[in-house]
């Protein structure tokens, strides 16, 4: 509950013990006991600039876009290199934040998209990696042909392109 008074100009708000709630649910902050696991965050940088995208899986999500998912919105800043997932099913819609059922968890392919505009290296490192000791994940360039375990190494790339490069 938010208390207003708009008697006066300047206005004033304030908070009593009302808005108080207690739940079970355990915090998601980084690093807390309640920290959930089985998420990769895919960081991409080059030339002072960065961007993220997270894969998750949980029991409650789906292939296609649902309340866990985050589209993701794009830099206007041509030197910012972007990267983002998109939905395994026909829609391929472009998200942040992709959660998929833990149920695929051992054997399955998610596209990454990958937008720069200024030719150069880039690298894509995970800068989270919350699996259990025996998981591997590989990113695989199409056209390089070549594989890289992001567990133990970041993947740098030259990229010439000025369009989004999509590996499907």
């Amino acid at each position: 509950m938010c208390l207003f008074n708009s008697g006066s100009a300047s206005g004033q708000w304030g908070m009593d013990n009302r808005v108080r709630v207690a739940y079970n649910q355990p915090l998601w902050k980084k690093g807390s006991k309640g920290n959930p696991r089985n998420i990769l965050t895919l960081h991409i940088s080059g030339y002072g600039y960065s961007d993220e995208t997270i894969i998750g899986f949980r029991s409650d999500a789906t292939v296609g876009l649902d309340p866990l998912d985050d589209r993701k919105f794009f830099s206007f800043l041509d030197s910012v290199p972007q990267i983002n997932t998109l939905t395994p099913n026909s829609d391929s819609i472009q998200l942040s934040s992709n959660f998929i059922p833990v149920s695929l968890l051992s054997n399955i392919t998610i596209l990454l998209e990958l937008k720069t505009k200024i030719k150069g290296n880039y690298t894509i490192s995970q800068t989270t990696f919350d699996f259990d000791s025996t998981a591997i994940v590989t990113l695989i360039d199409l056209k390089k042909n070549t594989n890289t375990n992001l567990r133990d190494s970041s993947y740098t790339f030259y990229s010439d392109s000025v369009i989004a490069i999509k590996d499907s």
